[in-house]
């Protein structure tokens, strides 16, 4: 029986068909090794948004830490010249009651 041509478009379509499906099946591993990949890489990019934040985290705390002990300065620094002048008031008031007598 000779072949019509629809029949050879469709043998011909079978082949294509065929060979297509062989590529995808030559294809299967490289795309499970771009799925490892990217998933190595999300890992990585996760690893290194830990790391940064985990510095900046230090950064700030070192930077907090400074603050407390310039406030605490300061605050014995009111706290010298609240009693400093407590002092003179209190040696003031002394003053004016004796220059009352």
């Amino acid at each position: 029986m000779p072949w019509t041509r629809a029949m050879v478009e469709k043998f011909e379509m079978l082949l294509a068909m065929r060979e297509m499906k062989s590529g995808q099946e030559e294809m299967k591993p490289g795309q499970e090794e771009m799925r490892s990949g990217q998933e190595r890489l999300e890992q990585e990019m996760r690893s290194g948004q830990e790391e940064i934040k985990n510095q900046i985290q230090a950064h700030v705390e070192r930077q907090v830490d400074e603050i407390k002990i310039h406030v605490d300065g300061c605050i014995g620094k009111i706290e010298e010249e609240v009693q400093c002048v407590e002092g003179k008031i209190e040696k003031g008031a002394k003053f004016e009651g004796r220059s009352k007598e």
